[in-house]
């Protein structure tokens, strides 16, 4: 990850990277998938003690805010993919964004 995250420096030396890290459940997954996802949560966890907290986030949704949609009305719902979550995970996910990004202004 550290080589991504130092390529698109190369390019742009403000850059922000935000790792979103979306649950993996075992009521929509194999255990295999859920463990791996933890497993990525751990190592990104690491990484992000590593590198400058003004440059990485890690956002980690908690699972209770993961509320699959399943209404076949609904124009993210996919009989397919599970993880087409609610507009609450989406507000999360940029209020939680635009919190650090104020917090990482306000301490510059």
């Amino acid at each position: 990850m550290e080589i991504i995250i130092d390529y698109f420096k190369s390019k742009n030396s403000n850059l922000k990277t935000v790792y979103i890290h979306f649950p993996a459940m075992s009521a929509y997954l194999d255990d295999k998938w859920v463990e791996r996802a933890e497993e990525l949560k751990r190592k990104v966890s690491l990484l992000a003690n590593e590198i400058n907290g003004q440059d990485f986030y890690q956002l980690i949704i908690p699972q209770n805010k993961v509320i699959a949609i399943t209404d076949p009305s609904h124009p993210n719902y996919s009989k397919d993919i599970w993880n087409h979550f609610s507009d609450e995970v989406y507000n999360y996910c940029a209020q939680s964004i635009v919190e650090w990004c104020v917090e990482r202004h306000s301490l510059s």
